[in-house]
């Protein structure tokens, strides 16, 4: 849906027009909306370049949750939105009181900020607690190989995973492991402790550490005690498109002045965007392949 504000039914549309109106992009909020949100967005770069230039082009923000409990209703525009609201309205579960209540919610989104991290790790790399105990005991990292491995083979054991194979050189560990899920392999080396994930996981955990606090228990753990204490009793929507709503909401939530939220859509590098568009919309279907297989374990969230 594209919607032009503040034109008439029936009247001429033009760009001296535009000086005072606003084009809207409104798609659904899931996968297929990006899609068709990424398209007409092409063609406005392509065909009507200067709407983008002069800052006439916006994206709605419809949001991705709503959250009812009671009475209560309210709307998160993304994942990041909602954990948030879980966390600030659910570490009174905990019961510590050797920090203050706002101080326990900051660090609790640093926690959820690494969990983050660790999923994005899980999605492209297997034993993730095996990764996750190299990203919390840091020194592991600088063993040669050898003694890595009998670390590894140590804290494998305690899970009681069963080690199949294992080829150990210079350069990388390669296992084969029994789990509870089947089979995995992992090949432990300099690519996996320099991948930006791994990078970013080290960094947060690194700052979680900064703060000090001496919390019992697994954080991770406390962090899904947090959310489900927000969650329960209450529904939780997830929208896969406009048409989930009824009138009233989208109304509400998307369309309204009062309440909506707008991105304007700005150029910042022509040629680094039409360098983007030309790799994604483009004809040539090799390059934009290639992409793909390199970042398809990146995806946050796909529907199917």
């Amino acid at each position: 849906m594209i919607t032009a504000m503040g034109c008439g039914v029936g009247e001429e549309f033009n760009e001296e027009k535009l000086r005072y109106h606003k084009i809207i992009i409104m798609t659904d909020a899931d996968v297929d909306g990006s899609h068709i949100q990424t398209l007409l967005l092409t063609f406005f770069f392509r065909y009507m370049r200067t709407i983008v230039e002069n800052g006439y082009l916006y994206l709605a923000q419809p949001p991705l949750y709503r959250y009812k409990k009671g009475k209560k209703e309210i709307y998160f525009k993304d994942d990041r939105v909602m954990n948030d609201f879980l966390i600030e309205n659910g570490v009174e579960v905990l019961e510590i009181d050797t920090i203050g209540q706002n101080d326990l919610v900051s660090f609790f989104k640093m926690v959820d900020h690494y969990k983050t991290s660790l999923d994005a790790l899980e999605r492209r790399y297997a034993l993730i607690d095996l990764i996750r105990h190299f990203v919390e005991n840091p020194d592991l990292i600088g063993l040669k190989n050898e003694a890595l491995f009998d670390a590894v083979k140590k804290f494998l054991d305690s899970r009681g995973n069963n080690i199949l194979s294992q080829h150990i050189n210079e350069e990388e560990i390669h296992l084969f492991v029994q789990t509870d899920d089947g089979m995995e392999e992992l090949r432990i080396n300099d690519e996996l402790f320099s991948t930006p994930h791994f990078t970013e996981a080290n960094y947060v955990y690194r700052k979680i550490m900064d703060w000090g606090l001496d919390i019992e228990g697994d954080l991770l753990v406390l962090l899904d005690k947090i959310k489900e204490y927000t969650k329960k009793g209450s529904y939780i929507q997830r929208y896969k498109g406009l048409g989930e709503m009824n009138p009233e909401q989208l109304w509400e939530t998307t369309m309204t002045p009062e309440n909506r939220v707008l991105l304007r859509v700005n150029i910042e590098d022509a040629e680094a965007a039409s360098d983007a568009f030309t790799l994604f919309m483009g004809d040539e279907v090799e390059p934009r392949r290639n992409y793909i297989e390199t970042h398809a374990k990146d995806v946050k969230h796909l529907d199917v």
